[in-house]
């Protein structure tokens, strides 16, 4: 009994070491519940965590998760002190300065949402001088961007830090329109036991492994974790994402 002790114990030292030894990437992200989100006891929970995770310890990493504003994590990618984001690719604040997989891990929509009493608007003809509820700190995707900062349509942008607060002001008809993720609102609907809000998509956009330039030896912890995407597809294994 005594010997199966210790070489129980000898193999859990082991694994320590051996997981120790693993190269550490550092993930950033920003809240997205429930994709992924930072508990209030400052844990990263949410099934792009869980994905993101095993992917990592199969292509023989260690995770470290970091959450930040967007604008933050752009710039931690650009000077390499986040090394992995999964995120829409093409962004223009990070072009010349990651790498991206063609692997899609996931679909965001971004819509378009109104009160239930009045017209679903047709986009972009019924936004000229209206005032859009926005989110703070999201730049949004440049056909959007175009779309908002078009002169000719002079919209107005009312934004707030909180997606409570800009569904409120839609409710008291402080603005005409809500532009925002669905994923994330419509918990937040669900959460309230409140009825979906009517919408319209505006852009939807994949989901993807981005590597900063200048994590060490970027082109091969994308390599390694596209071959692990692969394999897990291969393997019918659940990569399902909200």
């Amino acid at each position: 009994m005594l010997i199966l002790r210790c070489s129980v114990l000898l193999l859990a030292l082991l694994s320590g070491f051996c997981r120790a030894d693993l190269p550490l990437v550092t993930v950033g992200y920003y809240d997205f519940p429930p994709s992924i989100y930072t508990t209030p006891d400052g844990r990263t929970e949410g099934p792009l965590r869980d994905l993101l995770t095993r992917m990592l310890q199969r292509g023989g990493y260690t995770a470290e998760f970091r959450s930040m504003p967007i604008a933050r994590l752009y710039n931690e990618l650009r000077e390499g002190r986040v090394d992995l984001w999964a995120g829409a690719p093409n962004k223009q604040e990070l072009r010349g300065h990651v790498l991206e997989s063609d692997r899609p891990l996931a679909e965001v929509r971004l819509n378009l949402y109104h009160r239930p009493d009045t017209p679903a608007p047709r986009v972009p003809e019924d936004l000229a001088g209206k005032v859009m509820i926005m989110l703070s700190g999201y730049s949004y995707w440049p056909h959007t961007r175009e779309l908002l900062l078009d002169p000719d349509r002079e919209i107005i942008q009312l934004r707030t830090h909180h997606r409570a607060s800009a569904l409120e002001l839609l409710r008291r008809q402080r603005g005409d329109y809500l532009l925002d993720y669905q994923l994330p609102i419509e918990q937040l609907l669900e959460e309230a036991g409140r009825p979906p809000l009517p919408y319209v998509t505006v852009e939807s956009l994949p989901i993807r492994l981005i590597v900063s330039r200048k994590s060490a030896n970027a082109p091969l912890l994308l390599q390694r974790l596209d071959e692990v995407f692969d394999r897990m597809q291969a393997d019918g294994e659940d990569m399902q994402l909200p």
